[in-house]
Formats: structure tokens, sequence, C-alpha cells
């Protein structure tokens, strides 16, 4: 199932101003599938962590430091090393990144259709354990790959 959602909202011009970016900072690129969503509502890290490892088949999950403000969770899928992403802009609104892409790489077909299913088990997790709509917010693209 594939799904591009356009919602009617500033951060529809943010995902692509941030692809762009790249460009502009020395040509990098991000390829595979690309998965972002403006949350209403507020998320914390122990339900983000609950909500990963409640999916059966998701392990080594574990949280990552970061100096930029961003709140990083990386964990495996069958073999597959992924993360998932979340920056608090205010109080009720998070940006929202749980995909499975590259920086200046293209990830293998066999790879995004495996982990396809566990970021949307990843979500509905998300959902449950967070109290916030994903779903029904979320844009899906394939970047430099027809991973339909």
């Amino acid at each position: 199932m594939e799904t591009i959602n356009v919602v009617n909202s500033r951060f529809t011009s943010l995902a692509g101003f941030g692809l762009l970016s790249f460009c502009v900072q020395g040509c990098d690129f991000v390829g595979g599938l690309v998965r972002v969503a403006e949350l209403e509502g507020a998320l914390n890290d122990e339900c983000v962590l609950n909500a990963l490892e409640a999916v059966d088949g998701v392990s080594n999950v574990r949280y990552a430091e970061d100096d930029y403000g961003y709140h990083r969770f990386e964990y495996s899928v069958a073999g597959i090393e992924n993360k998932l992403i979340y920056e608090v802009i205010s109080d009720d609104e998070v940006r929202y990144w749980n995909d499975y892409s590259l920086l200046n790489s293209v990830p293998e077909l066999e790879d995004i259709r495996t982990m396809r299913p566990y970021l949307y088990e990843i979500d509905r997790g998300i959902e449950v354990a967070c109290g916030v709509s994903v779903s029904e917010v979320m844009i899906e693209s394939c970047s430099r790959i027809d991973c339909r």
C-alpha cells in the first residue's frame, strides 16, 4: 500500500525546503522511502520507546543523544538498522520522521519492502502510546527509487 497524503500545511513546503537545502549545502540527497508528519499534540521519549519496544520484530531500541534538539531513536528490524526522529516545535506541535531513507545513497528496494510494514506498525503504536494522530497526516514519498 503506497499513500501520498497531501496536507494543507506550512510543513509541506518545509519538507521540500529541507530536501532542497541539502543540495544548496553541497548537493547531498536523501534516497528511499521518505515519511514525515507534523503532529498536533506532544510526544515524549518514554511513550516513543514503549511504542517501539512493543512492535514484534523491532529490536535493539535505543535513544541517541542529539546536539540539535532532535529526539532520535535507533532500532533494528531483520538486521536492518533504522531511526525514528522527532522535533518539538512547540508545546502542541511536533515534526515526526519515521521513514527508511539514507543520506547520499538509496536503500535496496528489498529492504524498503521489509521495513514499510514495520513503519506503519510503529506509527500505530505511537498513536496508541502517545495519544497523537500520525497516519492521517503522514506524507509519504519515494526519493530516487520507485518503491511502490
